[in-house]
């Protein structure tokens, strides 16, 4: 139980914010048609998450040189199909964002493992950076969600009993309580995670955003 009177709700956002997976694979997957690349059958896109968007070029072409060139034209992708498949964020998400930037005693952050180049043209498309106090993406070194949330804590000058992590991934759960932070985990983007999730994160893992706010509320009051 989060008890301070001023407490960080941190969200995630792809899969806790927006239903982003789709483009994001089909922006990388044109991209790398034009290049040799390390992707088969039994080594799929989704085994280079971990990484931001350029360091996933990196370890997927085979000349890792040519990942700043591939980047480029996966943003350009990206952009230009935003509109259509990224049209807004996951329903209900900009209702519980504004309930909750409209507490007085609440402050709301962004840590993510998302490119600052991706994750800008979404915010902004969709207008959700209004609602945070603080954004943090991710690097081509390699996951940084531990770094970005203490550096998080360090801009908005508080402790880890302070904070609560909202997420979509089993890492998420394992990367927070390394920090002690507790994580609620969400299925609703990935129905499919639902019973790991559960296991791993038993009474604070949610399938609707519903539920996200009913949980939340009690843990920050």
């Amino acid at each position: 139980m989060i008890s301070l009177k001023r407490s960080v709700v941190v969200f995630d956002m792809d899969g806790t914010l927006v239903s982003s997976f789709p483009l994001i694979i089909r922006s990388i997957t044109e991209v790398l048609k034009k290049y040799p690349n390390e992707i088969s059958p039994s080594n799929p896109i989704q085994d280079f998450y971990g990484p931001d968007e350029e360091g996933m070029f990196r370890k997927m072409l085979k000349d890792p040189g040519l990942a700043g060139k591939a980047f480029k034209e996966y943003l350009s992708c990206y952009s230009r199909w935003h509109h259509d498949m990224l049209p807004h964020a996951i329903d209900g998400i900009p209702e519980l964002l504004r309930e909750l930037r409209d507490r007085r005693t609440l402050r709301l952050g962004l840590v993510t493992g998302r490119s600052k180049e991706s994750l800008d043209i979404t915010l902004d498309a969709l207008g959700l950076r209004r609602f945070f106090e603080d954004i943090e993406s991710g690097s081509a070194r390699g996951p940084v969600k531990q770094e970005s949330m203490r550096r998080l804590m360090t801009n908005l000058g508080v402790e880890h009993t302070e904070v609560i992590y909202i997420g979509d991934a089993l890492s998420d759960v394992n990367e927070m309580r390394g920090l002690r932070i507790p994580t609620v985990s969400v299925w609703y983007d990935h129905p499919e995670t639902k019973d790991l999730l559960l296991k791993a994160n038993p009474g604070m893992a949610v399938g609707s955003v519903e539920e996200l706010r009913d949980l939340l509320l009690k843990k920050i009051r």
